[in-house]
């Protein structure tokens, strides 16, 4: 179990929840993706193929700079000025 002893942690620690999260979206919008590509008729009612590429596409621009913002967050002053994600 993971020891989580100051504040700057436990906020880093949301930071890469997030990213985890955007990551696994991201790898099921690019096997979606790849099936739609190899077959054009699958989904082709149901999801547009260019408008989920670039949801693809913006996804991993997200997950890779919350990774950026967890990494960053490792200093005293990152608690104080980022407050996001904030449990209710």
């Amino acid at each position: 179990m993971i020891r989580i002893e100051y504040q700057t942690q436990r906020l880093s620690l949301r930071f890469f929840m997030v990213m985890l999260v955007l990551f696994l979206l991201q790898t099921g919008l690019g096997l979606m993706l790849a099936a739609q590509h190899i077959d054009p008729t699958l989904l082709s009612g149901v999801f547009n193929f260019n408008v989920v590429r670039a949801e693809h596409t913006n996804l991993g621009i997200l997950w890779i700079l919350s990774g950026f913002i967890a990494r960053s967050c490792s200093s005293a002053r990152c608690s104080q000025s980022v407050s996001w994600p904030h449990p209710g």
